[in-house]
């Protein structure tokens, strides 16, 4: 009986095919993924910098403390407020400039996230009739500012799922 190899000429047709359509979903998979890891890589960078903005006002914020604590041996530290408000307002615009900066990187939640935090860092503060009341202030600045970045710091761990990436590593 002869082989009948009548379909060899429609096979080496139909394999290349198969190959570049194979070959084009791969590519296009690929380059999917690659622009979601560079987004991601750039996401990342955005939210460091940011805490690291948040993390240095914070510092600002403790100092305060530290010259209510030195006004019982050093009554003359005050004079350090005015400069230390200065700085802690210099931060507050450099937080304001990297959100800007990271609204094309950021989904539209975050931004929503971002700008009420910004909203709420730059409330106006009521008159300061003393010293001690701008301390006072301050201090509960300092608390609320706290409250405030632990809700965009799991904002931006929400977002970048570092629960779920934790996870998933730790079942490898």
């Amino acid at each position: 009986m002869p082989i009948n190899l009548s379909y060899v000429p429609l096979l080496t047709l139909c394999a290349p095919v198969a190959i570049a359509i194979i070959s084009y979903y791969n590519y296009s998979l690929n380059k999917s993924l690659n622009i979601k890891n560079h987004l991601h890589a750039e996401k990342l960078k955005k939210y460091g910098e940011l805490l690291k903005l948040i993390s240095e006002m914070i510092v600002l914020l403790n100092q305060v403390s530290i010259i209510d604590q030195k006004k019982i041996t050093n009554p003359d530290s005050f004079s350090e407020l005015p400069n230390l408000a200065d700085k802690i307002d210099e931060k507050i615009q450099e937080i304001d400039a990297r959100i800007i900066e990271s609204y094309l990187v950021i989904p539209d939640k975050m931004v929503s996230t971002l700008r009420n935090f910004s909203e709420f860092l730059h409330q106006p503060t009521p008159t300061i009739k003393s010293q001690d009341d701008f301390i006072e202030q301050v201090k509960q600045m300092d608390t609320k500012v706290r409250e405030e970045s632990e809700k965009v710091i799991e904002a931006f761990r929400l977002d970048l799922g570092t629960r779920r990436l934790n996870q998933k590593l730790l079942f490898r």
